[in-house]
C-alpha cells in the first residue's frame, strides 16, 4: 500500500544537494544526530539515506512520532522501552519496545520535543547506558541502536523554557543539521516537480504534465510553506486531475488535450443536487479530490491498526490531535466500529 512518504534510494533527490554530501560522512560512525528544521523539509529522508549507507544497513530502521505516543507517562515509557508480563493489567505477555525493535539498527525519533520531561531523563539513561529497563522488568536489556531525533521547533527557546532537558540536548547533537526550508533552494524546486511528476505518473499510469516556462516560474516563485511535502502533494494533484490549474498562480489551463484523458468521475458540486446543469469549477474538484484521498488514507489506517487512533495517527506522521480534527472534517466517526464493520473494512484493504 503506498502511504504517501518519502523512499529513500528514489527519492534520495528530495535532499538539499549540499547536504547528500554529508550523507556519506555522518555514515561512518555511530554519532547521535540532530536533525533541525520545519516540517516537511526531508529530516526523515536524510536519517534514512544515512542508515541506508551505514554499516547498519542490514538493521531494522525504526520511526518513533514522539508526538503520537500515548497520553501517560507509564504508557510512554512501555512504548519506548517495553513491558514485562504483569507490569499492568493488559499486559498478559511481555513487550519490547521501540529501542529494542531497532537493536542493532536506527532508531528516528520525531518530535523528539514532545516527549516528556520525566520520560526524558530515563531517555539519556538509555543513551549513556545503552541498555533498557523495561516496564515491570527486573533485569536491562542491552540495546545497540543509533539514534536520531528530530524537531521542527525552536531548540533554543526549548531549552530556556525547560521543554528541552540540556543533557539530552547535548548528547543528542553530536552532530546537528539543520534542512533548510524549500524557499531557500530556488534552484532545486522545478527539478523536483518534475521528479515527482515522473514518479505519480508511473504509480497511477497516467501522462507525465510537461511543465511550461510559466509553469517553472510560478513553482520557484512560490513560498511553499509546506515545504517538501507541499510540492509533492501538489504534483500528485496534478497528475492525478491532469489540469495546470491546480499550480499557483497559473488558473484555468489544460495540461493535456482532453483526447489524452482518462474520462473523470462526475462530481456533484456541495449543495448542488446533479440535475441543474451546472458545472464545478475545478478548485473545487481538486479540494474534494484532496479529501477524498485523506479519507481513504484515514480508514486504510484506521482499519490497519483495528481503530486504534494512536497508532493510525503514528502511521500517518500526524499528531492524535490532528487525525480526530481530520477524521471530523471528512466525515469519519469517531465511534469504534463493531468486530465484523472492521474486520470487513481490514480485509478490503488487503
Amino acid at each position: 500500500m503506498d502511504d504517501g512518504r518519502f523512499r529513500p534510494n528514489g527519492d534520495r533527490a528530495v535532499l538539499p544537494a549540499d547536504l547528500r554530501g554529508l550523507i556519506a560522512r555522518v555514515a561512518g560512525s555511530d554519532a547521535g544526530v540532530l536533525l533541525r528544521g520545519e516540517r516537511g523539509v526531508g529530516k526523515e529522508l536524510f536519517a534514512r539515506e544515512v542508515h541506508r549507507q551505514s554499516s547498519r544497513r542490514d538493521g531494522p530502521f525504526v520511526r518513533v512520532n514522539c508526538a503520537a505516543l500515548p497520553d501517560t507517562l507509564a504508557d510512554i515509557e512501555s512504548e519506548l522501552f517495553g513491558h514485562g508480563r504483569g507490569a499492568f493489567t493488559e499486559a498478559t505477555e511481555p513487550r519490547a519496545g521501540h529501542f529494542e525493535n531497532a537493536h542493532g539498527g536506527s532508531l528516528f525519533l520525531d518530535e523528539i520535543a514532545a516527549i516528556p520531561a520525566g520520560i526524558q531523563i530515563k531517555l539519556l539513561q538509555v543513551l549513556q547506558e545503552h541498555e533498557v529497563m523495561p516496564v515491570g522488568g527486573l533485569t536491562p536489556v542491552r540495546v545497540d541502536v543509533r539514534v536520531f531525533a528530530a524537531t521542527d521547533r525552536n531548540v533554543e527557546r526549548l531549552l530556556d523554557v525547560g521543554g528541552l532537558r540540556p543533557d539530552l540536548y547535548y548528547r543528542l547533537q553530536v552532530i546537528e543539521i539543520v534542512v533548510p526550508p524549500l524557499r531557500d533552494r530556488r534552484a532545486e524546486i522545478v527539478p523536483l516537480a518534475e521528479h515527482f511528476i515522473a514518479r505519480y505518473s508511473a504509480m497511477y499510469q497516467r501522462p507525465e504534465v510537461a511543465l511550461e516556462e510559466a509553469d517553472r516560474d510560478a513553482l520557484a516563485q512560490h513560498r511553499w510553506p509546506g515545504n517538501i511535502r507541499e510540492l509533492e502533494n501538489l504534483m500528485r494533484r496534478l497528475v492525478l486531475l491532469q489540469d495546470r490549474s491546480v499550480l499557483p498562480g497559473q488558473p484555468g489551463r489544460p495540461a493535456a488535450p482532453a483526447a489524452e484523458l482518462a474520462p473523470a468521475p462526475a462530481v456533484t458540486p456541495p449543495g448542488a443536487d446533479g440535475h441543474g446543469g451546472r458545472g464545478q469549477d475545478l478548485q473545487s474538484l481538486a479540494r474534494e479530490a484532496a479529501l477524498r484521498a485523506e479519507r481513504d488514507a484515514i480508514d486504510r489506517a484506521l482499519a490497519r491498526f483495528h481503530w486504534n487512533r494512536r497508532k493510525a495517527a503514528e502511521f500517518l506522521n500526524v499528531s492524535y490531535k490532528t487525525l480526530l480534527n481530520k477524521m471530523k472534517e471528512c466525515g469519519i466517526s469517531d465511534v469504534v466500529p463493531t468486530e465484523s464493520t472492521a474486520s470487513r473494512q481490514a480485509r478490503g484493504n488487503l
